[in-house]
């Protein structure tokens, strides 16, 4: 239900609101997404967006592959196109779907890549190999409840645990 209210009013935020075309990913993203998503470690509600970002990578191979899954992730969640390691949806469960338009879409997309092409990898990911690279996850820490930890310090292989 948040998520819907946060939507809404984006839409009407962005409808009245002059911007410039680089800005919009990240009034999308701030209005939208981080009730739930930080951009880095620690997480919220939800995995850091950059893990999300190089997960995705890892897992398509590609950044125009990773940004197309997660474009069409975003308005269609689902645990079967999940490309997270299945103890991220354990512990932070399914997000609500967001029928973003196309164009806003495209926007916070491109804004989380770019983010992520500013700071590199994150750390804890190991460049390399693609879905074969494992790596301690950042978004398995919790320092304030650990009893929402679900696989907490363990290691996983991209793609296999799901």
């Amino acid at each position: 239900m948040g998520s819907l209210f946060a939507l809404v009013a984006f839409l009407v935020f962005a409808a009245f609101a002059p911007q410039r075309d680089d800005d919009r990913g990240k009034l999308i993203f701030d209005t939208v997404c981080s009730g739930c998503h930080s951009m880095t470690p620690p997480a919220v509600d939800a995995p850091p967006m950059l893990m999300v970002a190089e997960h995705y990578v890892q897992a398509k191979g590609t950044e125009e592959a990773a940004m197309a899954a997660m474009k069409d992730w975003i308005p269609n969640p689902a645990v079967e196109k999940s490309l997270l390691p299945a103890h991220a949806i354990e512990k932070f469960g399914l997000m609500d779907p967001l029928p973003l338009p196309a164009e806003d879409l495209d926007a916070v997309v491109a804004y989380i890549f770019a983010e992520r092409a500013k700071g590199g990898s994150m750390p804890g990911m190991q460049q390399g190999d693609g879905a074969a690279a494992s790596h301690q996850c950042p978004m398995h820490r919790s320092s304030t409840d650990s009893t929402k930890t679900t696989g907490a310090g363990q290691q996983h292989r991209h793609g296999q645990n799901r």
